[in-house]
């Protein structure tokens, strides 16, 4: 039955009603039937030491006078929220073998697991169901002996930690300073920041991070080296 219908069907009973009044009964049913058909969310909790996320994201600064573009590398404890970030002039396969051995370096561990989306430089290609890693998140893994898993597409959320620390971190150490007079300058401000926002204990929701904190890195699997970080190409000279 239409809106009219209803409408006619209860004039025809008796009842005395106008039309606007039998919309918007209907309009607050079915706008209360989408509310219940929402999606949920259930906050994932992991074992310290267990996982890893990392993510990518511009952010524009001024080096010596001039603005340029850089992309930001995060890496985000699952456990503790714990964060760190690097800067890079390039999005690419380099930056992203260089991103990790920064972070396995500063840590002096490896995480056993780490969270990725479906970014090119980890995802080679799509088969079926299921996804090729690159050849160089298949080196990092096979040197550093952690493994691997993709989000599903579009469900940024399966990564939420480092999603919500890319933008904090931005924020935090370039929202007032972005001028710097070279990019180890910058490199070095951001590395101070990230170190702040891991000892932070100014609320509720952060008065355990430190010892959080404390409660990953013992339990990271021991660091076998420094990864080199580099490509090989093949070429043959002509006459």
């Amino acid at each position: 039955m239409l809106k009219k219908h209803i409408h006619q069907f209860l004039l025809s009973q008796g009842y005395t009603i106008s039309y606007a009044t039998v919309c918007s009964y209907i309009k607050n049913i079915e706008s209360y039937k989408e509310k219940k058909k929402g999606e949920a969310f259930i906050r994932l909790f992991h074992e310290p030491g267990c996982i890893a996320e990392f993510n990518w994201d511009a952010v524009l600064l001024f080096i010596d006078g001039i603005k340029t573009k850089f992309y930001l590398a995060v890496f985000t404890f699952g456990h503790s929220n714990g964060r760190y970030a690097y800067l890079f002039r390039h999005q690419n396969t380099l930056a992203f073998m260089e991103s990790h051995r920064n972070f396995f370096r500063d840590i002096h561990d490896v995480s056993a697991m780490m969270i990725y989306d479906n970014m090119r430089v980890a995802v080679k290609s799509f088969v079926g169901g299921d996804k090729k890693p690159t050849e160089a998140l298949m080196k990092m893994s096979g040197f550093y002996c952690f493994g691997y898993r993709f989000c599903n597409i579009r469900i940024g959320w399966e990564k939420g930690h480092v999603e919500r620390s890319v933008e904090y971190v931005r924020k935090k150490a370039f929202c007032l300073t972005d001028h710097f007079s070279d990019i180890r300058s910058a490199q070095e401000h951001l590395s101070r920041i990230c170190m702040q926002v891991n000892n932070e204990q100014g609320s509720l929701s952060t008065a355990e991070k430190s010892s959080r904190l404390e409660a990953d890195l013992p339990l990271l699997k021991p660091l076998p080296g420094n990864l080199d970080c580099f490509k090989v190409y093949e070429y043959i000279v002509d006459k």
